[in-house]
């Protein structure tokens, strides 16, 4: 994900407001994109569109539900920690591709605590957990049924710097393996 400025014609104005501060709206139209690329070949879909601001404002998450209509079937599917929430990963789910995303600490913790440890190896740790919505998840997205659930793994990989990598996915695998795969995304990222 990532937003772009774009030239200040009236018709981008309206499709994609300028955003506001303290002083007024600014000039300059600001669109957001949600963007996905294949690994290997680094080949990017055309990305899903909206508008940042604005009473139709979009988010990554949601823009990211279109994304996940058009991977190739069973698609796994590597996100940082902004997409690491319940709603994305059902959505992945859904659409029929695994999930490997990367959990914010804070995120972590609270479904560390639901889960049940499986694996312990290397200094890494693997736990079983079905994750199911909680109440802020419901609120901001009532469309979710009444039984939405995903069976995952968590996994918490130390580093070699001394930080922590946090991960869900719904791939069996151990946590340095899951932590192997989810280094291939800096590949695109930062090539």
């Amino acid at each position: 994900g990532t937003t772009l400025t774009l030239p200040p014609p009236p018709e981008l104005q309206d499709a994609f407001p300028p955003a506001s501060n303290q002083h007024g709206d600014t000039v300059w139209p600001v669109a957001l994109l949600v963007v996905a690329h294949e690994l290997q070949s680094g080949c990017a879909l055309p990305p899903e569109i909206g508008a940042m601001y604005g009473p139709n404002n979009t988010s990554e998450a949601r823009l990211s539900e279109a994304l996940l209509r058009r991977l190739p079937a069973g698609s796994i599917v590597l996100a940082d920690g902004g997409y690491g929430i319940f709603s994305v990963a059902y959505a992945t789910v859904q659409a029929r591709h695994h999930v490997l995303f990367r959990l914010t600490k804070s995120r972590f913790k609270p479904l560390r605590r639901q889960a049940t440890l499986v694996e312990e190896a290397d200094g890494a740790k693997t736990w079983r957990l079905r994750w199911t919505p909680s109440g802020k998840d419901r609120h901001r997205h009532p469309d979710l049924p009444a039984d939405a659930a995903v069976d995952v793994w968590l996994h918490e990989v130390p580093l070699p710097n001394g930080e922590t990598l946090y991960l869900v996915t719904t791939l069996p695998v151990d946590a340095l393996q899951a932590g192997e795969f989810y280094r291939r995304r800096y590949d695109v990222e930062h090539d």
